[in-house]
């Protein structure tokens, strides 16, 4: 696989896989040398059902419903690490423990563990942006979703000939913004959905599905968008479109029947579009013969509201719509850049007073990203200069916005 960025060698910015192998042995001491070979006996078979039962450990194993068997600093990157036990003869057995072949090895087991990654290199420039897939094989009679689109409205700097402009993203790149209609450009908030025989049945609802939403409730794989609990949201469906207005909360009902509310973060989503069929009467039980489509990603990044020169720091401000301080999980991944430049976060521990310090660094707020000019963008250029900055969060990545200076 590819490594993130676009600098070389791209091969650093990727992970390298290892398989890690280990001697699984007991060790138990006492006055009673009998009871010793028994507890080791007991210990080591203590280990080897522990990892016959449990021969896959991902961020959600935990036994007996105690903590999570990794530590906190390795999950959220979707582990999913095999242990497996290597069939070993005497005769190699004996090579591990002692290069005398009379020797007997200790008591032990052979396992293998793997995909075990090393992290890669941060990438230092970013590269350019997929605007559009493939198709794909669908089944003939049900509903079948095809690519996402949407419209992005941004502003060409002065230098660049000025002017608004509109373009149109598949998969789609809708914008969070809760501002009211007229404020708000219509085509921040909507992603519509290509596809066949969408207007099938007798009723049909959406499905949203976002890793995010898992994380905090590892119960909530889906939320099915009930415009009675949501009246700023709007869906239509056309036999061959779809098309989704929606705002950054989204009211639900859990399983227990009490109503909750979701954000809509930052990030990748997949829509899904559920059929009711027919509706039949069997026995004098109600049956729903239920089709269900393919799933279709689109993303939600947040929107940029403007910018300022706090020196000697750039300020760019994001929308209230979300809280950059709460984006601060082992799986959730924000990154700058400016001009293709990757910029490096800074803690608010490490500078408490006007961060960030040095050139090439950047600092969250809850509703701003403050820059601090990497060599080559100065506050004040003895010519007018125009800079690109990008703001991507969990692969989401913000409409085209460029900062003038001065």
């Amino acid at each position: 696989m590819p490594g993130a960025g676009s600098d070389p060698p791209n091969v650093a910015k990727a992970p390298m896989g290892l398989c890690l192998y280990y001697i699984l042995t007991a060790h138990h001491s006492s006055s009673d040398v009998d009871a010793d070979a028994l507890t080791q006996q007991q210990l080591l078979g203590l280990a080897l059902k522990t990892f016959h039962d449990i021969p896959v450990v991902t961020d959600n194993t935990t036994i007996d419903g105690m903590n999570p068997v990794l530590p906190d600093n390795l999950r959220g990157q979707q582990n999913s690490i095999q242990i497996i036990m290597r069939q070993i003869s005497p005769e190699d057995a004996a090579g591990f423990w002692s290069i005398d072949p009379q020797a007997i090895p200790k008591l032990s087991a052979y396992y293998e563990v793997r995909v075990i990654f090393l992290e890669p290199e941060k990438p230092r420039s970013t590269p350019g942006i997929v605007l559009n897939l493939g198709a794909y094989l669908i089944q003939i009679g049900t509903p079948a979703l095809g690519v996402t689109e949407s419209r992005i409205p941004f502003t060409l700097p002065a230098s660049y000939g000025g002017g608004a402009q509109t373009i149109v993203a598949r998969p789609a790149r809708a914008i969070l913004d809760d501002r009211a209609p007229g404020v708000a450009p219509g085509e921040h908030r909507r992603v519509d959905v290509a596809g066949t025989n969408l207007a099938v049945g007798v009723s049909r609802s959406v499905v949203l599905r976002h890793a995010r939403w898992m994380h905090a409730n590892k119960t909530l794989t889906e939320i099915q968008i009930d415009l009675a609990q949501n009246a700023e949201w709007i869906v239509t469906v056309r036999s061959d479109r779809i098309g989704i207005e929606f705002r950054s909360a989204l009211n639900y009902t859990d399983p227990g029947g009490v109503a909750q509310t979701e954000t809509m973060w930052p990030g990748i989503y997949t829509a899904e579009l559920r059929v009711v069929l027919r509706r039949e009467n069997l026995l004098g039980h109600p049956k729903e013969i239920v089709s269900a489509s393919n799933q279709a990603s689109f993303t939600i990044a947040p929107r940029i509201a403007g910018h300022a020169v706090v020196a000697p720091n750039i300020q760019v401000n994001l929308g209230d719509e979300i809280d950059l301080t709460a984006l601060t999980q082992n799986f959730d991944d924000v990154q700058v850049s400016l001009d293709g430049v990757v910029y490096n976060e800074v803690d608010a521990t490490d500078h408490q007073i006007n961060p960030p310090e040095n050139p090439g660094e950047w600092f969250r707020t809850a509703n701003a990203v403050l820059l601090h000019p990497h060599s080559g963008a100065s506050l004040a250029p003895a010519n007018p200069e125009v800079h690109a900055f990008r703001l991507v969060i969990n692969g989401a990545e913000t409409a085209p916005y460029f900062i003038e200076l001065p």
